[in-house]
């Protein structure tokens, strides 16, 4: 990531990374909603977050995101 960073002109400009393989285990956050005219630091400030590991799915727990 530190060698993308050096690539953006600035701050404000966002990448999306895309990773394919096989992952022992997935660390991940996600921002929740915020009021229109939030600054990203508070938006962000409390983030949820998320495991996966292989037994999540030989177990037949579905993903986060399907638990909805």
């Amino acid at each position: 990531m530190s060698h993308l960073d050096r690539l953006r002109d600035n701050n404000n400009l966002f990448a999306g990374l895309r990773l394919e393989g096989q992952f022992e285990r997935m660390h991940y956050r996600v921002a929740c909603r915020a009021e229109a005219g939030t600054d990203l630091v508070s938006a962000t400030s409390h983030q949820a977050e998320f495991q996966l590991c292989p037994h999540h799915q030989r177990a037949g727990i579905p993903p986060p995101s399907a638990q909805r």
